[in-house]
């Protein structure tokens, strides 16, 4: 029964990834640069690109912290290293990061659902929620949103694990998870994760 479920979940698992090649052919061709908040965002990374190119990888890690433009939070960073990779190529410097955490929002999703429903329910549900237009266009533009999206189902996620039974790995996780949330948006993680931190605390 359990190698049946393996090879069953094997066997669907694929269609997962519709929203993510969704998202990756949007990128493909897409001919626009990022602007307004992206934009600016952006010109955060290549100020820190630039900082690398000039004066090297510490002073680029001391830029990172130091030049942020006109809001201290961290996803603008993670284009950097693809920025040194491609050579200063913007689209790909966008894109990747954006399809990685779009990913790991919908992995992450998905574990949620299975928390509570089958393998083929949460399925179902991950497709629903992640194809809705709104949750997979945080994939299109360098925005904050799913950065703090994908970083707070981790932090909800391990918090459930958490509430069922105390495992160390999930603390760390979670720890790590509250703390990339804290650094992408500390006013929507606060806003978001102060409730069901008490409700824990609570149940402890």
């Amino acid at each position: 029964n359990m190698l049946y479920r393996m090879n069953l979940r094997r066997a669907y698992l694929p269609v997962l990834v519709i929203p993510i090649v969704v998202s990756i052919l949007w990128h493909v061709f897409n001919g626009k640069l990022p602007h307004t908040d992206p934009g600016h965002y952006f010109e955060a990374a290549q100020l820190n690109y630039h900082v690398y190119l000039d004066h090297g990888f510490l002073a680029a890690l001391k830029s990172s912290y130091t030049q942020r433009i006109w809001k201290p939070i961290l996803h603008q960073t993670f284009a950097v290293p693809f920025l040194i990779l491609s050579g200063g190529k913007i689209a790909f410097s966008v894109a990747i990061p954006l399809v990685i955490f779009f990913s790991l929002l919908i992995l992450l999703l998905f574990k949620i659902a299975c928390e509570f429903l089958n393998d083929w329910d949460s399925i179902i549900l991950t497709l629903l929620v992640g194809g809705v237009h709104w949750i997979i266009s945080t994939s299109y533009e360098y925005g904050s949103e799913v950065f703090i999206i994908s970083s707070l189902l981790g932090c909800m996620l391990f918090l459930l694990r958490l509430y069922k039974e105390f495992d160390f790995k999930n603390a760390v996780f979670l720890g790590f998870f509250l703390a990339l949330s804290l650094c992408f948006r500390p006013d929507i993680t606060l806003l978001t994760l102060t409730p069901a931190l008490i409700f824990f605390c609570f149940q402890l």
